[in-house]
């Protein structure tokens, strides 16, 4: 028996692990690993391939319900993380297999918010964290670890670069540290820290984990499941403060009238909440109905001082003081439920029982999970301890180690050009410079506008004129400054942009020394700053001028050798220490004369249990791969449509709206002032007139005359013959009937026009209540069913959407907002007028009784009043014409989206399509290609092709031609030496040559040798790929309620299918707001990608109902068999919300022939 002896540097030690990490299992034996490895945020993914009757086949698809923990280690370098997923099949000979998909342990990160949600809803909606990374990357983790829970431990051992990071709720915590790792010198290593394990670096590891989890961890050291959990001098069991402190359960923003537990003088506002309460759905009218001296309340200041968040607790708690702890319904009906216990876990049975554990002290309770608990002040005080930081008394129990460090200068690990230098392949890249000044231009989004304004973000100010030596301070560590640039100027500018938008230029550009360069050298290129990046993109913009100055790159691939390992230095036994490389070293490359050093980002692994270990090193920070760039185009398209989405549209100031109305109105009302004036006056003047002429009107003749008849008067009323009263009874009959025509027909008069000014104002008011409520109404439908409709478009697509609906929505509340000022102003005109014209024809109707001759001038001042009513009325149409055309401009606004969004959908398809020319091209490369090969009893030319013992037992040696293509045609010629030359070279010629035609069923050939063949020389054609493009649709059909619904079929693939793109774009003939809609695309029993939302349709039933939902998958991998199949679904009631009106599936693949 043969035993082969594997050194440490080739063994792969894989394993899987229980839920605590305290049990272990080997996954050997295995098949096939493949692991990669970057020292940064990015999410590493590996596989594994197993026998499908493995061992551990079970605990490994538990992944369905608990975390699976694997763990890879080789030669010192340890591969963390958790099974994404299993995948059990057989192939094509029937063998049966498992495919395990592992993903790392920086997935945590990237499901783990920068920022709490009740921290933005408390004090805004983003924040910003200045200072080194390191200090910013402890700070996020940290208090990301505190408020999840998840147990940390957090060493910086490198402070790195000054950075700046804006921090939102929709961020996470990984996306926000990727950029500024990806541009400095400093390294991550995110991995499992396990008890007894050596903690790497030098620092001091922060400990942080949640009161649960701190919990459970002490169950598990008293139980004795991590017996090698000791203390580590090195671990401090830190605390942090949480984002905002905690709020009370079931709280809301009211008015209450107890404060620690007193009834206070007079109800106030604050953060409401009713102790030992375990309603959580409170019934309509609640908050009208609850009685305010019942319930406590607190001010949002005081929250941060109250008991609970003194003493670090993630719940709030309630105090009484003392003398106030009473009884109370709600205290009642919980402990009568069972639902009130003490810190020990008793239930308290009765009230009586409560009242008497607290007496006349004080009372603290708090609400912990369905239940509430009561505790006197000395267990409360014991209780808190629970909660505090444990220090350097802090076991190392397991948690995710996260650790920030510099790179090694390993330069003495050389990898060399020359044979026995240790590699298989090599190349090197140089670029020229791109351009000498980068222009960069970005749209801030509305948040970063505010938080500009506000001061929560302040610009750094513009950095010109930099000498080379201070122009370093000021670039990222990973910007080097190139030797040519005599001068760096970096001017930011967030606002200085251009006018009526948001749009912002910032430049950065050297000097360059023209007596080396000449006058022909590239001059400006542009560069798109992200919307939502934040407000200071100077290291942005250094970082990309810096790298469009000319780069030198290089890939490698170490051969199997003994020169340098990868992992831990081995000491060989002759005592000669064989120096390793990890990621984060700097190491060195040697061709001839030339020396150049890179620095290890990370490493790929493949191992299998036929061939050996191999381990390629990753250059740089970034990938250059044409699919890795339009991968990272559409990470940033999603991440800034997300935010942009999320983020709230400009708001037009009320005073601006205000100054548009005073403006359309103040020469309305100027001229109705004036006409009322000049009106008023006539009247006034009119009457003066009138009076006078009556004082005046008689004569000293007449007044003789009067006083004559006076006396004759009088005599004949002593005489008995009164002809005045006659004549006065005469008059005052005819006076009286008169008065009565006049009052009558004022009567009359007044009645038509009040009626008809009544009759015009209520027609006015209600049409434009009815205008007001259908543009609103039909506003805010449009505004929803745009947004929903566009960030379901926007995820997979580019930030344009964000200009689009900001500019939409910004048109659409300056016009509600002007509607909502102008109208108010129309009716107070008309208001005003219809009073003053009242009381002005109430004047002029007693004027009219003061004479009969005024009456025919006071029935003139009537149409003259009519001439002013028509004048205003006029007016008021023209009004009313203005908000028409301002409606119409809304509809040409909607229009405009309309056309964007088909816009970005046309967007969509030529992404497909660039992406089908590009997969046309990689197969049209490969098909067709012939390989050559020269092969010598010592090897051959092509590594991956060995030479070998004849299989016949004959004398000679032989090879195996692979990945040839079934029925093409073959060359193979033999040559041996005849003898050596007079000049003692030898002679070598062809003795054999064949041209064959491989079988159709074949796709290898085995070539033999005699031993006194030199060499043979074969060429052959190697295996070709096609290219499949997918391009099918389905016409209007009826969908079932709550069912997934097949709508199209694609056949499967013939053979294993790769770098498959997929995208479903359906069409609903009359989508509703509240129903559900999905769709998903599948591949055999396999779901590759689903989409599922709500508020698809118009908010009211008048809207437009017709939309459509898009959903795209990437880079897949598509198993022979898999039939690709196209699904929808639906929760609408209706028939006609559930018609699906068209679809379509469109995609490409390449698999080969």
């Amino acid at each position: 028996m043969v035993v082969k002896h594997t050194p440490r540097h080739e063994v792969i030690d894989a394993r899987v692990w229980d839920v605590s990490m305290s049990q272990w299992w080997s996954l050997a034996p295995w098949e096939e690993i493949n692991l990669q490895w970057r020292e940064d945020w990015g999410v590493d993914t590996g596989e594994i391939r197993l026998a499908e009757d493995h061992p551990r086949a079970s605990r490994l698809r538990a992944a369905r319900h608990v975390p699976v923990p694997v763990t890879f280690e080789v030669n010192g370098v340890r591969w963390d993380g958790y099974v994404e997923s299993t995948e059990t099949g057989q192939e094509a000979d029937g063998t049966r297999y498992l495919r395990v998909t592992v993903q790392s342990e920086t997935k945590h990160f990237h499901r783990m918010l920068g920022r709490g949600p009740v921290a933005s809803a408390a004090d805004g909606s983003s924040d910003v964290e200045e200072g080194p990374l390191g200090e910013v990357t402890h700070k996020l983790i940290a208090r990301g670890a505190v408020r999840t829970g998840l147990p940390t431990y957090v060493l910086i051992d490198h402070a790195g670069d000054p950075v700046q990071v804006e921090v939102r709720t929709e961020d996470y915590v990984a996306g926000l540290l990727e950029e500024p790792l990806a541009g400095s010198d400093s390294f991550v290593q995110v991995r499992k820290l396990l008890p007894g394990e050596a903690i790497p670096g030098v620092g001091t590891a922060l400990h942080y984990e949640g009161p649960m989890e701190r919990d459970w961890a002490k169950a598990q050291l008293g139980k004795g499941v991590w017996p090698m959990a000791s203390i580590n001098p090195r671990v401090y069991g830190a605390a942090v403060p949480l984002d905002v402190p905690p709020m009370p359960d079931n709280s809301w923003a009211g008015r209450g009238q107890v404060g620690d537990g007193a009834l206070l003088a007079e109800p106030m506002d604050g953060i409401c909440w009713v102790p030992f309460e375990t309603v959580v759905e409170r019934p309509v009218g609640y908050y009208a109905e609850v009685d305010p001296a019942g319930v406590h309340v607190i001010s949002r200041d005081r929250i941060s001082v109250a008991p609970g968040a003194q003493a670090g607790r993630p719940h709030f708690v309630t105090h009484w003081a003392a003398g106030t702890f009473k009884e109370t319904p709600a205290l009642k009906a919980s402990i009568s439920d069972g639902l009130v216990r003490t810190t020990q876990g008793e239930a308290i049975g009765s009230v009586a029982e409560a009242l008497g554990k607290i007496g006349k002290g004080e009372a603290y309770a708090w609400k912990d999970g369905a239940g509430w608990v009561l505790a006197t002040p000395e267990e409360f005080r014991a209780d808190n301890k629970r909660y505090a930081p444990t220090e350097y008394g802090q076991p190392q129990t397991p948690g995710v180690l996260v650790w920030q460090h510099a790179g090694r200068d390993r330069r003495g690990v050389v990898f060399s050009s020359a044979p026995g230098g240790g590699l298989k392949r090599w190349a090197t890249t140089e670029t020229a410079p791109d351009g000498a000044m980068l222009i960069g231009g970005g749209q801030l989004d509305a948040q970063t506008i505010a938080a500009l304004e506000s001061g929560v973000l302040k610009p750094q100010g513009t950095v010109t004129s930099a000498e080379g030596d201070k122009a370093k301070a000021l670039l990222p560590s990973s910007a080097t400054m190139p030797g040519a640039v005599e001068r760096l100027d970096v001017d930011v500018q967030p606002h200085a942009t251009i006018d009526g938008t948001d749009v912002s230029f910032s430049r950065a550009g050297g000097r360059v020394n023209i007596e080396a360069a000449g006058p022909f050298f590239l001059r400006e290129k542009y560069m798109s700053l992200s919307s939502t990046g934040g407000t200071n993109p100077t290291a942005d913009i250094a970082r990309e001028w810096a790298a469009s100055q000319g780069t030198t790159s290089m890939s490698l691939t170490p051969g199997h050798h003994q020169s340098v390992v990868f992992g831990d230095d081995m000491r060989r036994p002759d005592g000669r220490v064989v120096p390793g490389w990890k990621p984060g070293d700097r190491i060195s490359f040697v061709d001839g004369n030339t020396r150049v050093s890179e620095v290890i980002m990370g490493y790929t692994l493949k191992a299998s249990s036929t061939e050996e270990l191999t381990v390629e090193p990753i250059l740089g920070r970034r990938d250059n791969g044409i699919m890795s760039r339009f991968k990272s185009l559409v990470s940033d398209s999603e991440r800034s449509s997300r935010k942009a989405l999320l983020a709230p549209a400009r708001k037009v100031p009320k005073q601006a709206v205000q100054d548009i109305v005073d403006k359309s109105t103040g020469e309305l009302t100027r001229s109705f002032e004036a006409s009322y004036r000049a009106y008023s006056a006539s009247l006034m003047e009119l009457g003066d007139t009138w009076r006078q002429e009556l004082k005046n009107g008689l004569s000293a003749e007449q007044q003789a005359r009067v006083e004559a008849l006076r006396n004759e008067q009088q005599a004949r009323e002593r005489a008995g013959t009164d002809l005045r009263g006659q004549l006065e009874a005469k008059l005052n009959s005819a006076s009286a009937q008169l008065s009565g025509q006049i009052a009558s027909e004022r009567q009359s008069r007044q009645s038509g026009i009040s009626a008809e000014a009544e009759a015009r104002k209520n027609a006015l008011s209600s049409e434009e209540a009815a205008r007001k409520a259908a543009i609103a109404a039909e506003a805010q439908a449009r505004a929803l069913g745009d947004s929903n409709e566009a960030r379901a478009r926007q995820k997979a697509i580019s930030d344009l959407s964000t200009s689009f609906t900001t500019e939409l929505e910004t048109y659409g509340r300056l016009v509600k907002e002007a509607k909502e000022y102008v109208d108010p102003a129309t009716a107070a005109v008309v208001a005003f007028w219809s009073e003053e014209n009242q009381n002005n024809f109430n004047k002029a109707v007693q004027l009219t009784l003061a004479a009969q001759s005024a009456y025919n001038d006071v029935n003139n001042i009537k149409w003259v009043s009519q001439d002013a009513w028509n004048e205003q009325q006029q007016k008021i149409n023209d009004a009313a014409a203005k908000f028409q055309a301002q409606q119409l401009e809304i509809n040409d606004q909607n229009e405009a989206f309309r056309k964007l969004t088909e816009e970005l959908d046309a967007q969509q398809t030529e992404q497909i399509v660039q992406l089908i020319a590009v997969q046309k091209q990689i197969a049209d490369e490969s098909r067709g290609r012939i390989r050559e090969i020269m092969a010598t009893p010592a090897g051959t030319s092509d590594p991956r092709i060995p030479v070998e013992k004849r299989n016949d037992g004959e004398p000679g040696w032989q090879i195996t031609l692979t990945d040839m293509v079934g029925g093409s045609v073959f060359n193979v010629q033999w040559h041996a030496s005849t003898g050596t030359a007079p000049s003692g070279a030898t002679e070598i010629k062809q003795t054999y040559s064949i041209v064959r035609t491989l079988d159709s069923n074949l796709s290898s050939y085995n070539l033999t040798s005699t031993p006194n063949h030199a060499f043979v020389f074969a060429r052959w054609a190697s295996v070709s790929k096609r290219q499949v493009t997918v391009d099918k649709s389905a016409d209007s059909s009826a969908i079932p309620r709550r069912t997934w619904q097949s709508i199209m079929t694609y056949p499967a693939p013939t053979k294993v299918a790769r770098q498959a793109t997929l995208r479903l774009k359906v069409t609903w003939a009359a989508s509703t707001y509240d129903d559900m809609y999905g769709i998903r695309i599948r591949a055999g029993d396999r779901t590759l990608r689903q989409y599922m939302m709500t508020k698809l349709g118009p908010l009211t039933f008048l809207g437009n109902g017709e939309k459509w939902m898009s959903t795209t998958v990437s880079n897949q991998v598509l198993q022979p068999g898999e039939t690709i199949s196209a699904e929808v679904y639906t929760s609408a009631l209706t028939d006609g919300a559930r018609r699906m009106k068209s679809a379509e599936l469109t995609g490409t693949w390449i698999e080969e022939v």
